[in-house]
């Protein structure tokens, strides 16, 4: 094998997601499918929305919410806002329920004296991160839960983090080492613990975990490896190291 590098660690490999959208009103913005339904409201301009609780044993949990969200991109990436007469045309029945809120949505004080227009989120940050293929988990959790999507919109308590071009092809890796027991044992050396044995996964933590990563490791089929098996080997751990980290990463399971 020919290293790419000997250890480095996961900052080089991934970009991590400024943060949130900000809408100013979560009550206002962010709706139910049934209130949807029962209001004859159609799902333009809505896209589903999930939370960090949400975002469990490798999967997305649907939670029938969905957020405003009145943005499109232009070709130089950035978003560009839906004006307020086509949500009136294409989705009558949101519109009059955003127009229902208006008094409410001009009553914070910083929107009014902003030049946004009276029915935008606060900070809605770059559509492009929600619609591109990223890794998305949960802030807090007892252990490493990555979830690999296309597009997805998250919120509170959830974070994001997109593999950069040159390494894309390391995706099948990362998602298993990401989600290794030992990877897990190792990341609780590094992230602040929390009640219970749980953890915060936060950039600032995340950004420093320490990663081999081998130019042949695009052309493995990782659903056939024991990933923790292959990672001792990588990590040259004897056998005595490999069992601590095994137990230290499963110790809340």
């Amino acid at each position: 094998m020919t290293f790419i590098e000997s250890m480095t660690f996961l900052k080089k490999y991934v970009q991590f997601s400024v943060d949130i959208p900000v809408t100013g009103n979560n009550d206002v913005f962010i709706l139910d499918k049934n209130f949807i339904l029962e209001n004859n409201i159609n799902f333009k301009f809505l896209v589903e929305v999930y939370k960090g609780k949400d975002i469990r044993n490798g999967e997305l949990i649907e939670n029938d919410n969905y957020l405003f969200y009145p943005y499109l991109v232009d070709k130089k990436g950035k978003n560009i806002l839906i004006s307020e007469s086509e949500i009136k045309g294409k989705n009558p029945n949101l519109y009059e329920y955003l127009l229902s809120k208006k008094d409410l949505l001009l009553s914070r004080g910083y929107f009014v004296k902003s030049n946004k227009q009276w029915y935008e989120l606060w900070n809605p940050r770059k559509r492009t991160h929600f619609e591109n293929r990223k890794f998305v988990f949960s802030e807090v959790n007892d252990h490493n839960d990555f979830v690999l999507v296309d597009e997805c919109f998250y919120t509170d308590s959830a974070c994001g983090m997109e593999i950069k071009d040159e390494f894309k092809k390391f995706e099948s890796f990362l998602l298993k080492y990401l989600n290794s027991t030992i990877i897990t044992s190792i990341y609780r050396k590094i992230s602040v613990p929390k009640a219970n044995g749980y953890l915060i996964y936060k950039n600032a933590f995340l950004k420093d975990l320490p990663i081999i990563l081998l130019d042949d490791f695009a052309n493995i089929n990782f659903d056939l490896i024991d990933i923790d098996d292959f990672l001792g080997d990588i990590f040259k751990l004897n056998e005595q190291e490999k069992t601590i980290l095994l137990e230290e990463g499963t110790k809340n399971d």
